[in-house]
């Protein structure tokens, strides 16, 4: 059941995916419905703190070099 939970939730982080294949997913292989919800939810909850975190970190990085600057103050 691990296993399943473990699964469903890298669906749900997934941009392929999110919490509309992994729900599903963990539901289908016999885990419980709201344990499959809570955790889906979850992960599909906690992409955003990760990936805002990672992308002010490469920014901060990549600022330093002056094509990425350029073009990011376009952006």
């Amino acid at each position: 059941m691990l296993a399943e939970i473990i699964q469903a939730m890298l669906w749900s982080i997934s941009p392929f995916g999110e919490a509309k294949v992994g729900i599903p997913y963990a539901i289908l292989n016999g885990v419980n419905p709201i344990v499959a919800f809570i955790f889906c939810f979850i992960a599909n909850v906690l992409v955003f703190p990760v990936m805002y975190f990672f992308l002010h970190f490469i920014n901060k990085h990549f600022l330093k070099w002056r094509f990425y600057k350029s073009n990011a103050i376009k952006v």
